[in-house]
Formats: structure tokens, C-alpha cells, sequence
């Protein structure tokens, strides 16, 4: 009876009173056991009795355990120095119930291996323990840890021993939580579409530069073709508008270019080749992403992981945030409050992985929640190897130093005998709520498939030299023809001014001037028609022709210098046809007149038929150049129309 008392063994109590008083009568014994509450739950269910207020100047809950040290040392009792003792303990709110109790069902896997460590020593702790939130805003860990230890005599969570907190005088104990800190991910399993893939192989910076390249360009070509056309008195190329189109074709494979002097050939080279170089560039990066996406790439250490460009997630103000920023400061990191906030940023893909504890991986990866579809995985190797444990503070004076000993011994003792691994798995076993089938993927170092953000798009700075190039050749193609405009004579340089004024003051004006060009040089082309027939008609009177010959000459060429109406369809071999039916009929009428005479006639006619096709060429031209103007004027109007 005094043994089971002292063990705090109530049940075998009761039975050993119940033998004593009721001996005779061993069968009401069950009954009155059944009777009985059950003392762990009445413990379990014990509301905290210590309210003090964190960071505060409030009572003291620790005690002094010198007078056990000194007694337990000199009889070698040192593992049951605490027998009968009371622990108070300050427990963190997110290990509690709802109602702000130790969880009688599903209790945290400290409060398990608590209980088994206090059943081994002698001492308790349900009934003499604190509540204390988790750090906020500000706060960090080590702040909260610090203050815990001064007030209580043991911190129920776990922590991690850093040499910031041994310097501070927290004592660890025997590890009993996995602390290492890992890298996890998921594999690819409902990976979103991105439906801006084919953008990927440039960054943003590259294409708002390529965008501005091509408008660039064409009007660069323009300005070429305009001042190479005034220079050489020839009809332009394009428009403005045209030009800029022409860049855009250019820039897809489609170089639709027809330069005319040095300058606009220079452009013309610049553009196609920093378009042939930038295509490349984007034909090649947009392939090796399609083959990397489809590959497996090795990930074994975090160097790795940060070499293929991974974001990764942590928990704000915890160890792991401090040992990446401090071991590894060019990872970039996706900080967030809580845990449930970065496995949330996990499985949208926020981040490629997450560091976190080995600890905390064993129960998020049975649990559906965070890994119903068991895409969550371990990757690489760890990137440190920790164990976490109960926090003491070293007290001289309060021979703290006690208190962690015990627990020490008799967490060895537990790893020993097989008891600490059988109390995680039946905590495991008991939070799993998703099965998958490799339930030892932790100890396996995984070959993961590559995120599509780990590419490296072409940057502007990758662009830089093309880029440099391409500037370098519109300026020098622009200067040759600015030097040919300054070259050019007085009266042409002021028509070019002139024009240029006018296309600054409307489009209109110059279309105009054109049209008034255009019907000017029409007139001419008619009086010169005139004058040949004037030639014609007083060179027949001097051959000594009869009157009627010349007649019919003359006849004949009036015909053929008379303008036809499908002028325009007919080609060159079609009038050379027809100018020798005319000869053959001429030939066919002076038959019967002198040789000498006949001759004579026939050169003079060969000589106006061939002035006569240097004519309708020239006509041919003209009309083609008259209509190419009237229609980009008609598309002017209906465009100012509109």
C-alpha cells in the first residue's frame, strides 16, 4: 500500500485498503473499483493553475531541489531523488484542448513521453502547470523560451539546443524530437497549367525591350528610305506605318525589305540579323525548358536546390529561417507566420519547397490534410542534423542541474528498453489519417522532377550585346544618310525641308503636292506627244514621197502613238508584234514605188516606232506611279473619313 502511494499508484491503492477492510467480502472489491474514477482523468482534465502573464515580473514557480541533490548523491539515489515531487512546468496553449485542458483522448506526444518519464522518477506534473502562447508580432522563440525557463522549472515543447541558448543557461536533455532540418516538396501531382508557358524563355524586362525594338527599327528604315529617296529623286519604299509593320514580319522570319541605297541595305542587315540572333536565343531556351520539364533532375543537397533557382518556404522567426538566412543568404525564401500558412504556399505552389523540421514532416505526411494525394515528399539530403528536447534553466543556486539529470536517465533508459519507439509509432499510427505506400520515403533520398519556374529566362542583360550591335548599325545607317542629305545641292535640300515641313503640318498637303507633281509631268508627257507628230508631219513633205504615202505614214503613226486602252496588260512582246504588222501593211503599200523611195520611208518609219516604245514604257511607268498615289490617297481620305 505505501509503495503503490508513493508511485502515485491509485487504483492499487484503493484495492489494497479494500483487501484490508473488506476482506471477507472480496466481491464487492470490482464493483467499488468500477466505481472509482479514473484518476488520469481526472488529471487530464485539470485546468492550469498558474495564470501568469509572459514577459511579466510575476511569481516565481520554481523550486529548489538542492536538499534532494545533496541527499540523493550521497546514497547513490539519483533517478528516484524526485519521487513523490510535484514539477511545475509551463505547457504552450497549442498542446491543450479547446478547453484549455491536456487532451484526455488524443494528448500531445510530450504529454506521453511526460507521463512514462514521471511514472519512472515518481513525480507529477498535471496538476501544477502553466499556460503560455506561442511568440506574436515580434517576438522570437528565443525570447519566449528564455522567460519560460525563469519561471517554471521545465518547458513542456520542444526546443532546439543552440549556442545562443546554452550561453543564455537553458540545459537540454536527452533529444526525444527530430529536429533536422529538411527540404520538402511535392512531386508533381496536379500541377497547374500555365497558359503563358510560351513566355517563359525571356524575362519581362527582355520582352518589354523586344517590344520596343520593333517600332524602333521600322521607323529607322523609314527614315532611311526617306532621306535615301529625296537624295536620289526616286519614289520611297513604304510609309511609316508600313515600315513598322515590315519590322514586326521581319522579327517573326518574314523579311519583306526592298532597300535602294546604302543606308536603307544597312538597316535592313541590322534588323534581320538581331532578329535572326533573338530567335535563336528564344528557339533554343523555349526548347530546353520543354526537354528539362520532362527530365528528372537530381537534388541531393540544398546547394543544389538553390543552383536550380527553388523558392522555398519557412516559418517566420523559426531556427530554420534564421539557418537559411545566415548559411544560405542567395536562397530565396517565401516567409510566412505560421506552419499552416507554408504548407498552404506548398501546395499551391507558391514555393518549391519547404523547410521544416523532421519532426513536423513525420505528422504532415499522414496527414489528409496537407497530403491527401501523398505528393509530399522528403528531397535531398538533410541540411542539419538537430534533436530537440525538454528546456531546463541552470540554476546553482536552485540546483536545476537535478531535474535535467533525471530526465535524461530515464529518456536513455526509455530509447533502451524499446518504450520511446513504441510511444511515437503509437502516436503515429494513432494521427494518420491518409495511408500512402511508401511510408519510409523520409529515409530516401528522392530523384524529383524539375519545376518549370527553376529556368533561367533569357535576361536583358543576356540580350545586351545584340542589342548594342543593333543600335550601333541604325546610327551608322542613319549618319551616311544625314551626310548624304547634307551633300546633296541647296534647291534639293530645301524641297526635302520643304516636304518635311509639310508632313509635320499633314499628310494631306504633301499627298497635294504630289498629285500637282504627278499632273505636271502628265502634261509634259502630252506635249511631248505633240512634238513627235509635229516631226513626223514635216519630215513626209521632204522625202519627195507622194502626198498620199505621206498621208498613210502619217495615218499609221497617229494610230500607233494613240494611247490603247489595255496599255497596261499588254507587254513588250505583245507591241513589238504589233509595231511589225504596221511595218508589214506599210510594206505592202509602197510596193509598187521606187526601191530608193521606199527605203528611205521605211527607216523613217522604224525610227518613230521606236521612239514610240520608249514612250509607252515611260507612259506605263507613270500610270503605275499615278495610281500607286491616288490609292494611298483614297485610303487617307476613307481613313480621315471614318
Amino acid at each position: 500500500l505505501c509503495h503503490s502511494l508513493a508511485k502515485g499508484r491509485y487504483h492499487k491503492s484503493i484495492v489494497h485498503i479494500s483487501r484490508l477492510m473488506l476482506l471477507p467480502r472480496k466481491g464487492l472489491v470490482p464493483i467499488l473499483i468500477l466505481l472509482l474514477p479514473n484518476p488520469h482523468r481526472i488529471h487530464s482534465q485539470e485546468k492550469p493553475i498558474f495564470l501568469t502573464q509572459k514577459y511579466t515580473n510575476g511569481p516565481k514557480h520554481r523550486q529548489n531541489f538542492c536538499d534532494l541533490q545533496e541527499s540523493a548523491r550521497r546514497n547513490n539515489t539519483l533517478r528516484y531523488a524526485l519521487r513523490g515531487r510535484e514539477i511545475k512546468v509551463a505547457v504552450p496553449s497549442f498542446q491543450l484542448n479547446e478547453n484549455n485542458a491536456i487532451d484526455e483522448t488524443e494528448p500531445d506526444i510530450a504529454f506521453l513521453l511526460l507521463d512514462e518519464i514521471a511514472r519512472r522518477a515518481g513525480f507529477t506534473y498535471r496538476n501544477s502547470f502553466g499556460v503560455v502562447d506561442p511568440p506574436g508580432g515580434n517576438e522570437t522563440w528565443d525570447d519566449l523560451l528564455q522567460w519560460v525557463v525563469g519561471t517554471y522549472d521545465m518547458f513542456t515543447d520542444w526546443s532546439m539546443k543552440t549556442p545562443e541558448r546554452v550561453a543564455e543557461g537553458v540545459l537540454f536533455n536527452e533529444g526525444w524530437y527530430d529536429g533536422k532540418l529538411i527540404m520538402v516538396e511535392r512531386e508533381g501531382v496536379g500541377q497547374p497549367y500555365d497558359y503563358f508557358f510560351f513566355l517563359k524563355p525571356f524575362s519581362m524586362g527582355s520582352w518589354f525591350v523586344i517590344l520596343a525594338l520593333i517600332p524602333v527599327s521600322g521607323v529607322a528604315y523609314f527614315i532611311a528610305d526617306y532621306i535615301g529617296s529625296r537624295s536620289n529623286d526616286m519614289r520611297m519604299e513604304t510609309g511609316i506605318q508600313k515600315a513598322i509593320c515590315k519590322s514586326f514580319f521581319a522579327f517573326t522570319g518574314h523579311a519583306n525589305f526592298r532597300p535602294t541605297n546604302p543606308a536603307t541595305r544597312g538597316v535592313a542587315w541590322s534588323i534581320c540579323f538581331t532578329y535572326l540572333v533573338v530567335t535563336i536565343m528564344y528557339t533554343a531556351n523555349l526548347t530546353s525548358m520543354f526537354i528539362r520539364s520532362k527530365n528528372d533532375v537530381y537534388i541531393a543537397s540544398m546547394e543544389d536546390a538553390i543552383r536550380a533557382r527553388y523558392k522555398f518556404c519557412v516559418e517566420n522567426g523559426t531556427l530554420a529561417d534564421r539557418v537559411m538566412a545566415k548559411i544560405y543568404p542567395k536562397a530565396t525564401l517565401v516567409h510566412k507566420p505560421d506552419m499552416a500558412g507554408t504548407l498552404e504556399d506548398l501546395k499551391e505552389r507558391k514555393c518549391d519547397a519547404l523547410v521544416t523540421y523532421g519532426g513536423k514532416f513525420d505528422r504532415f505526411k499522414r496527414d489528409k490534410n496537407h497530403n491527401s494525394d501523398c505528393a509530399m515528399k522528403w528531397l535531398g539530403r538533410a541540411v542539419q542534423y538537430r534533436m530537440a528536447s525538454f528546456a531546463i534553466h541552470d540554476n546553482i543556486s536552485l540546483c536545476a542541474g537535478l531535474l535535467n539529470d533525471i530526465m535524461a536517465i530515464n529518456l536513455i533508459e526509455m530509447k533502451e528498453d524499446g518504450t520511446f519507439q513504441k510511444i511515437w509509432d503509437d502516436f503515429l499510427d494513432k494521427h494518420t489519417t491518409v495511408s500512402c505506400e511508401a511510408k519510409n520515403i523520409t529515409k530516401v533520398m528522392k530523384t524529383t522532377e524539375t519545376k518549370t519556374s527553376t529556368h533561367t529566362p533569357v535576361t536583358v542583360h543576356d540580350c545586351a550585346g545584340i542589342l548594342i550591335l543593333h543600335s550601333f548599325l541604325l546610327f551608322v545607317a542613319l549618319t551616311i544618310s544625314l551626310t548624304r542629305f547634307y551633300l546633296q545641292p541647296k534647291i534639293q535640300k530645301q524641297r526635302m525641308i520643304k516636304e518635311i515641313l509639310l508632313l509635320l503640318e499633314g499628310r494631306q498637303a504633301l499627298k497635294k503636292s504630289t498629285l500637282n507633281r504627278l499632273a505636271e509631268e502628265v502634261v509634259e508627257q502630252e506635249d511631248l506627244q505633240v512634238e513627235t507628230n509635229d516631226e513626223i508631219t514635216t519630215l513626209a513633205p521632204s522625202t519627195l514621197v507622194p502626198v498620199e504615202l505621206a498621208t498613210q505614214a502619217t495615218e499609221a503613226t497617229m494610230t500607233a502613238s494613240q494611247p490603247l486602252p489595255d496599255i497596261e496588260e499588254k507587254g513588250e512582246e505583245e507591241q513589238e508584234e504589233g509595231h511589225k504588222e504596221i511595218m508589214t501593211n506599210l510594206q505592202d503599200d509602197l510596193s509598187g514605188h521606187s526601191e530608193e523611195m521606199t527605203k528611205e520611208i521605211l527607216t523613217l518609219r522604224e525610227e518613230m516606232l521606236q521612239r514610240e516604245i520608249r514612250r509607252d514604257v515611260y507612259r506605263m511607268e507613270m500610270m503605275e506611279t499615278f495610281k500607286y498615289e491616288m490609292e494611298k490617297v483614297k485610303a487617307d481620305i476613307e481613313k480621315k473619313n471614318d
